[in-house]
């Protein structure tokens, strides 16, 4: 079975060097991720977005019961995710890092260190144990920090996340190649000029990331 694609270039980038094995529980997962962010990236209205999280944190955990799922990411978590040492209430605390995006911005530094454990602290854990190995919690919260900002309209928000991306993003090397890569970029994200933020990174960055 061949994995889905994902939205994300970087992280279709980083899946293509996941072994065939695991391939599609981690694409699974970060499609489950993808959908949780078009959510908040498309909610006008905070209180109907937090409405809509809680339905999927709610489906989320009651997978841990067997529930059948009619919605096929859902369906996907069941299947190829959680025959890998990973339960519904992991993933439904994903949700918890993306409901602080729901706050007015600028955003403070509490709702993005909230954002950045329980989004990518929890999501390289995860795939950390969907690749069998562990994985920092730093790195997971620095390349949630920079993707964040590549895609913030507030500035100071922008800022504030890739400064704390910084702090988060120093070692990497010990990371599985597909989560080195996905942190190589975003620490290559963290360290641009200001101006550059949400501008495409150079091809020389992605092939730096990959093969160093």
């Amino acid at each position: 079975m061949s994995a889905p694609q994902l939205t994300d270039v970087e992280r279709n980038l980083a899946l293509g060097y996941v072994s065939a094995s695991r391939r599609v529980a981690v694409a699974a997962l970060w499609q489950l991720d993808e959908k949780l962010g078009r959510i908040v990236a498309r909610t006008t209205e905070p209180m109907i977005g937090q409405i809509r999280l809680t339905w999927w944190h709610e489906r989320l955990r009651a997978l841990d019961s067997g529930e059948q799922a009619a919605e096929p990411i859902l369906r996907k978590m069941a299947e190829d995710v959680l025959p890998y040492d990973v339960n519904g209430a992991d993933l439904a605390g994903l949700i918890e890092g993306w409901e602080a995006l729901l706050e007015a911005l600028p955003l403070n530094e509490a709702s993005l260190i909230t954002y950045a454990e329980k989004r990518g602290e929890a999501l390289f854990q995860m795939s950390g144990r969907l690749l069998a190995t562990d994985v920092s919690e730093r790195a997971g919260q620095g390349w949630a920090l920079a993707d964040f900002a590549t895609h913030c309209s507030d500035a100071v928000t922008a800022e504030r996340a890739l400064w704390m991306a910084k702090e988060r993003l120093g070692k990497v090397s010990n990371l599985p190649k597909p989560l080195r890569i996905l942190a190589r970029l975003a620490r290559a994200k963290a360290y641009r000029p200001v101006e550059r933020i949400g501008h495409p990174l150079p091809r020389f960055v992605f092939l730096r990331a990959v093969l160093g």
